[in-house]
């Protein structure tokens, strides 16, 4: 059973609370009839559904994309001043399912997992050890700063940043330049100002602060998701819809980081960089090496 769009709004308009209008709707649901052939409590009913959408909530929670979601999520809802909750968490899992979103491929998964990896575990060649707390929001609040950058370029051009607003790969090379110049020349020594050196220099360090290149890139390519603020004067259906449209967008910019992260481990700049890569480190060529051996 559906309500259409009218019988909803006719729910959550009287109310000026969210409490109160949530216990309208679980009024509203008991009133309905439960259809089945065997004699069944509706309790018992109750108890076997919400324990299949836990299930399938901690599933999602457990997920790369579920880390992921919660990461980002977290860091946008608390740059407004709120905090990220178990709503938040189940209004992207319904999101996703919705829209079929979160039905990540295999590869898509594979990107997330190894993202959320380089996020939360630090490898260095003598250690591995799991971030902290303040390290990860470090790397995320980078992420933030890279959209900064974004903006700035975007604004120079006389473009508007949008969710719509793609960069191509050589406007995401000019926006790196941007930081470059602003934050990371200064800092270089003589030596690593010498001609030749800047480009693995510069790589490095994008690839250390925002925990993978890949990463990065998608934050200039893409939009990232930001939560406006939440007027106290809004109604209740103006908080949910705000709510519920930054969750889809969150959702939909890890689908996009994830499928354009998977197009380019199949491009032949991609498999040369693999191979050189593979070459340097001395791995026989019948090794099997996952893409995400290169930093790139």
């Amino acid at each position: 059973m559906q309500a259409n769009p009218k019988a909803i709004r006719d729910l959550w308009q009287p109310h000026t609370t969210l409490e109160n209008a949530i216990q309208c709707l679980d009024n509203e649901w008991e009133s309905l009839p439960y259809l089945t052939k065997t004699k069944i409590s509706t309790t018992e009913i109750d108890q076997i559904i919400t324990a299949k959408c836990s299930r399938a909530l901690a599933d999602f929670n457990r997920s790369p994309q579920g880390k992921l979601i919660e990461l980002v999520g977290r860091s946008a809802v608390e740059w407004r001043g709120g905090a990220w909750n178990d709503r938040l968490s189940k209004i992207c899992f319904h999101v996703g399912e919705e829209a079929h979103t979160a039905i990540f491929l295999e590869d898509e998964t594979s990107v997330l997992t190894e993202l959320h990896q380089r996020i939360t575990i630090l490898r260095t060649e003598n250690t591995c050890r799991e971030r902290t707390k303040e390290e990860v929001e470090e790397i995320v609040a980078f992420w933030w700063k890279l959209q900064e950058y974004r903006r700035w370029w975007l604004d120079r051009k006389g473009r508007y940043d949008t969710a719509e607003e793609e960069l191509s790969n050589t406007e995401i090379q000019n926006v790196k330049r941007k930081w470059e110049n602003a934050e990371m020349w200064w800092t270089l020594s003589e030596g690593q100002l010498a001609p030749g050196h800047l480009p693995s220099i510069y790589h490095a360090a994008l690839n250390r602060r925002s925990g993978w290149a890949i990463a990065a890139n998608a934050v200039i390519k893409f939009r990232m998701p930001q939560l406006p603020i939440l007027e106290e004067q809004d109604g209740v259906t103006e908080h949910i819809s705000i709510v519920d449209a930054f969750c889809r967008e969150l959702v939909a910019w890890m689908k996009k980081m994830a499928t354009t992260t998977v197009e380019y481990w199949r491009t032949p700049q991609y498999k040369e960089a693999r191979r050189v890569s593979r070459r340097s480190s001395g791995l026989a060529t019948t090794a099997k090496q996952s893409p995400s051996s290169v930093t790139e």
